[in-house]
């Protein structure tokens, strides 16, 4: 009698061809980029949007790559197709997310109060901000900035002294729903903390409650 292999774990490819949102994207993507090309403003869709959509057409598709792999132990194999890794594709936006989550739980966000800070930019700046990453890189210095002094003003209130403010994790660029087509919308998220002594001498961490 065969002996399963212990570590085995049971894997079923996903067949994104099958689900409704690729069979659209494929059946319509191309008609729509020839209707905004032939619009009366003759534009087109900046090139990393159309690179996603191309991407996420080749996402999890045997014919665009895959991997051989086999297990040394029970001998089990499978083949298991290259994803693309974009953000509009559910099932890579999906695992990064899940991924993410484990980190800032597991090893990023201390043991403190979380506050989320929104910074949300008047649409005027927002298309500004998306494709000029020098101002995007100015603006986001200044919200932390402003927030940083908050929080030492804070700390002060309540007998921290001394205290130095960081985040713990690199800014988050969100989307709101009715900001799909920007790359990078009006909003900024982070983890922030403000270090110090208190009343007593003895350093610690404080979060923004």
């Amino acid at each position: 009698m065969a002996v399963a292999c212990p570590s085995a774990r049971t894997y079923a490819r996903r067949i994104p061809e099958a689900t409704v949102l690729y069979r659209v994207v494929q059946q319509h993507f191309g008609e729509f980029l020839a209707q905004i090309e032939a619009g009366d403003r003759g534009g087109r869709l900046p090139a990393f949007v159309t690179e996603e959509f191309e991407a996420y057409l080749g996402c999890g598709l045997l014919s665009r790559g895959c991997l051989h792999v086999r297990c040394e132990q029970c001998g089990d194999e499978m083949v298991v197709a290259f994803s693309c890794k974009g953000r509009f594709c559910p099932s890579c936006g999906g695992r990064r997310m899940t991924g993410l989550a484990a980190q800032l739980v597991d090893r990023v966000i201390p043991d403190v109060p979380v506050r989320q800070w929104v910074l949300s930019l008047p649409w005027s700046l927002r298309y500004q901000f998306a494709f000029d990453a020098a101002l995007c890189r100015d603006g986001l210095a200044v919200f932390i900035r402003v927030v940083f002094g908050w929080l030492r003003r804070r700390a002060a209130s309540r007998g921290i002294r001394d205290s130095q403010c960081g985040h713990r994790h690199p800014a988050f660029r969100g989307r709101a729903e009715s900001e799909r087509a920007l790359p990078l919308p009006g909003a900024r998220r982070g983890v922030h903390a403000v270090a110090g002594r208190g009343d007593a001498g003895v350093p610690g961490v404080a979060g923004a409650d």
